[in-house]
């Protein structure tokens, strides 16, 4: 059981770093509603993901590990982007007091894209998993939860700390995310 503790704790890195670039980049202009709605969505997909994974099974694991890198990779990029037109966007828009939002179709876009892992942790499920998927799942998925809660306090005080270049190291970690899952498509 600890194994899908640490499982899932690794599973929430990708939500943990979103979380905080999401604080860092929408700023003030973060509703309660959607930094509540991050750790409830991450933790969703990382539930669900793991399931519909062991559904799958093996069958289409040949398929799905040759492209999930550049579909996760593809995704931060353009997320990056995303971020970058928005911090541009607050630049141009201090003068107008109108501030960009994160919407709920980017939260749940950047629940999938955080996700795509937990889908091959539960092809993995279909051959290994000595219990429920439901009960490893269920694991993972809370995991993600208080991961994404406690990355809303520190993406707040990274926030402080940084000030008027917090939307672009925001950027910079969208950026890296990308990168690496490039690389680790590409090796």
């Amino acid at each position: 059981m600890y194994e899908i503790i640490l499982v899932g704790v690794a599973l929430a890195m990708d939500a943990f770093a979103l979380t905080v670039t999401n604080c860092i980049t929408y700023k003030d202009n973060l509703s309660r509603t959607k930094k509540y709605l991050m750790p409830v969505v991450f933790g969703a997909f990382q539930f669900l993901m793991p399931v519909l994974g062991f559904f799958i099974g093996s069958a289409a694991t040949g398929f799905l590990s040759e492209f999930a890198g550049f579909l996760t990779s593809g995704i931060f990029f353009a997320l990056a982007i995303k971020f970058l037109i928005d911090a541009i966007a607050e630049k141009k828009s201090v003068e107008k007091e109108k501030l960009p939002t994160l919407s709920f179709a980017t939260v749940l876009i950047q629940g999938i894209a955080t996700s795509i892992d937990a889908l091959f942790v539960g092809v993995t499920f279909a051959v290994k998993l000595s219990f429920s998927v439901f009960l490893a799942s269920g694991i993972i998925g809370a995991v993600t939860f208080v991961v994404v809660a406690a990355a809303l306090f520190i993406g707040k005080g990274l926030k402080k700390a940084l000030k008027d270049f917090s939307s672009f190291f925001g950027v910079a970690i969208l950026l890296t995310l990308a990168i690496i899952n490039l690389i680790e498509a590409l090796g």
